[in-house]
């Protein structure tokens, strides 16, 4: 938008309002009242937002003044928001407030609360992964522990790191025990979104690196896998940080989604637009072969201060 269109629709808007309320408060209430003043009107609108109601009803308890009316002056104010947008794509002066992804049913209570739920999981399990029981236990531990202890609002449900020799069966161990959860309805999917942080050696993949990690938190997937973090650029384990830390990551960019696509937008009026990404109602696994000295290396004290479990494979016998 120009400027000259943005002065255009902010004087519109001005000229517009300002006949709204001369004509519908000019004449009569309680008090013979005059027309609300522009200091009335914002305070209506701030104690609207807290308290909910109409404008006309918050401006009358604002004021002390009761006007007696007819007039919609909420469908008036709506009517003219709507064609001012037609107009000139949005408000002028009016931005909407950055958003965060949010994850689907976050807010939900897990499946099930009944701890009983998780017996026999690392068994079963273990028909399957052979030679691994005491890392199988630690691993539904690892599930189990934002069923026991509260879980912080805003954060993943769990963040945890899996670790030992290839060919040790993490891999299968993490793969067969979301599959056994989900059929005891503990997680919601057995879905798991996989991000291979060696993808991204060298600055400048920051557009796919976040389109990658959008896609996989704003998916059904309550898992999200961190693979070979020794092989990812730092400044893109800074968003790993985060997520696991504080429970979102920051976008040093503003986006908006076109057809689940991320876009990256300098218009400070953009609507939708995308300011943050969630962790909220995720599990966070980081698995590698390195140990947690290079974790910590690579990542930070606080990161692994914020890590729930550390799960470590042995090595197999010849057996």
């Amino acid at each position: 938008m120009t400027k000259a269109k943005k002065h255009q629709a902010g004087k519109r808007q001005m000229d517009i309002f300002e006949s709204l309320m001369s004509g519908a408060f000019a004449s009569g209430g309680s008090s013979g009242s005059k027309a609300y003043t522009e200091d009335e009107i914002n305070a209506a609108r701030k104690r609207q937002k807290k308290a909910g109601g109409t404008l006309l009803e918050n401006l009358e308890i604002v004021t002390g003044r009761s006007l007696k009316t007819n007039y919609d002056l909420q469908k008036e104010l709506d009517d003219l928001n709507k064609n001012l947008s037609k107009d000139f794509g949005v408000m002028p002066g009016v931005s909407k407030p950055e958003m965060k992804i949010e994850v689907p049913g976050e807010s939900e209570a897990p499946f099930k609360k009944d701890l009983s739920a998780f017996n026999g999981v690392a068994e079963v399990v273990a028909e399957t992964v052979f030679g691994q029981d005491e890392f199988l236990r630690k691993l539904v531990i690892a599930f189990k522990r934002p069923f026991v202890l509260p879980e912080e609002k805003g954060h993943a449900k769990n963040s945890f790191f899996m670790t030992g020799r290839e060919d040790t069966g993490k891999h299968t161990a993490l793969r067969e025990t979301v599959k056994e959860l989900k059929k005891r309805n503990l997680l919601k999917s057995d879905e798991i979104r996989t991000i291979d942080l060696a993808l991204y050696p060298n600055a400048g993949s920051d557009k796919v690196f976040l389109q990658d990690l959008y896609e996989a938190l704003s998916s059904k997937a309550q898992v999200i896998l961190f693979e070979r973090f020794e092989n990812c650029h730092i400044s893109y384990l800074s968003y790993l940080s985060s997520l696991v830390t504080t429970g979102e990551c920051r976008l040093q960019e503003r986006y908006t989604l076109q057809n689940g696509q991320l876009v990256s937008v300098s218009n400070a009026f953009a609507s939708s637009a995308v300011g943050s990404f969630s962790a909220a109602g995720k599990y966070l696994v980081v698995l590698s072969n390195k140990g947690v000295d290079k974790l910590a290396n690579a990542l930070g004290a606080p990161f692994v201060n914020a890590i729930g479990d550390v799960l470590s494979t042995k090595e197999l016998e010849e057996e």
